[in-house]
């Protein structure tokens, strides 16, 4: 079963208020087995918004709309999916009867402009808003299903949830499971994993790509569950085969942490660039403090000679973003917080305070771990937050990776 979202308002059309309905009712209709294939954000235009209900209902199974369901001129979705499907409208007694004991609960004058929120598409039914004056419309024609439900989140939620039994796919549903890839680009991972990215029949396997960081989703329609993993191990094992160390089922700061766990390791970290956000991303994790000993911010070059014992005269040759800078944090913080391994960044987040020699986006990173010690360089781009970021994937993984 397909379906089609559309999102109807000039305020939602000009980015004024953000179209956060659409993603929930996909997600929504995703756990029923129903494939949303098409969604729209349309003005508060007759013609247009028509013309796009006709196209979604043409070729979907299912069809929403959220918002114009108001009692203003400009509201008019009602009007648009009467247009798209060549049928009239009219005053609905149920939907009539809602709005009236809305504003007597209230204790509120109805306005007589109210009144307009009970026309509705011939032979569709009202659904129940306990939040508003706009009632929801439920339809079926020429076997397709089409849900109009008010744009104010508060309200079309609980209407929608009310409506998604008489949506969902009698045999089928969609199954999904997540992995995750560091270390490696999007590009090069396409490269390694090209025959199940192009793969047509299900599972598919599509990829979704953020700074530092690549999540692959193997999903599919199945009848059952078990079905689902039978065809999942499968894809697992060709997806482990091909991406070797850089696929993890978790995510990496999850995945760094049982790793930890499991070999008894303790951790500690030393930032200049990152500003505690590797800490405070280890420390997400519910659990780390059976292996996250402690973290500093070494800002300052005298906070690095303080705190982490860095050598003067490393700094005055080599600078505070240096290899021989990184390494020596690393281990003064292994040595400071008594830990197996340590982490240590040093950078030039930007926007300012690079040099041809220097420039924005350096880093070096430090690692200590038992039997082992290394640095590692990278100039990345982007704004402060993107160096940052990426800088806080690059260290957890390599990390995961030695230490794995």
């Amino acid at each position: 079963m397909k379906a089609s979202i559309i999102a109807v308002g000039w305020e939602v059309l000009m980015g004024e208020v953000k179209n956060t309905n659409t993603e929930y009712i996909s997600s929504k209709l995703r756990e029923l087995g129903v494939e949303t294939i098409f969604s729209a954000v349309v003005g508060d235009d007759l013609e247009e918004a028509s013309k796009i209900i006709s196209f979604c209902i043409e070729n979907s199974d299912v069809v929403f709309t959220t918002g114009g369901l108001g009692p203003t001129p400009d509201d008019l979705t009602r009007e648009a999916v009467a247009k798209s499907l060549g049928i009239g409208i009219a005053e609905n007694s149920q939907a009539k009867q809602w709005i009236e004991g809305y504003f007597q609960k209230t204790g509120m004058s109805m306005p007589q402009i109210n009144y307009v929120q009970a026309m509705l598409p011939d032979g569709s039914e009202p659904v129940w808003n306990g939040l508003g004056t706009a009632p929801g419309v439920y339809l079926e024609k020429s076997g397709k299903k089409i849900v109009l439900l008010p744009g104010p989140p508060r309200e079309m939620t609980p209407m929608l949830n009310a409506i998604l039994p008489r949506i969902a796919s009698p045999t089928q549903k969609i199954y999904s499971r997540d992995f995750h890839v560091y270390g490696i680009s999007e590009a090069a991972m396409a490269e390694r994993i090209e025959g199940p990215l192009a793969r047509k029949e299900k599972p598919l396997v599509a990829p979704y790509a953020s700074l530092g960081h690549i999540r692959l989703r193997v999903w599919g329609e199945y009848k059952n569950e078990e079905e689902f993993s039978n065809d999942l191990l499968e894809t697992e094992v060709e997806l482990k085969n091909k991406l070797s160390i850089h696929l993890f089922p978790d995510t990496i700061e999850a995945e760094l942490g049982k790793i930890l766990a499991g070999k008894k390791l303790t951790l500690s970290c030393a930032e200049s660039c990152t500003g505690g956000l590797v800490a405070k991303t280890i420390t997400d994790v519910p659990g780390s403090s059976g292996y996250f000993m402690g973290g500093c911010v070494s800002y300052s070059n005298q906070a690095k000679m303080d705190i982490l014992g860095v050598k003067p005269e490393t700094l005055e040759a080599h600078g505070a973003v240096s290899e021989q800078t990184a390494i020596e944090m690393a281990e003064g913080c292994a040595r400071v917080f008594g830990t197996d391994c340590a982490i240590s960044t040093t950078g030039i987040a930007g926007p300012g305070g690079g040099t041809p020699d220097k420039p924005v986006g350096l880093v070096w990173m430090g690692f200590v771990w038992p039997g082992g010690s290394k640095t590692i360089k990278r100039v990345f781009g982007g704004s402060r937050d993107d160096v940052r970021t990426r800088t806080l994937m690059t260290v957890l993984f390599e990390l995961a990776k030695e230490i794995r």
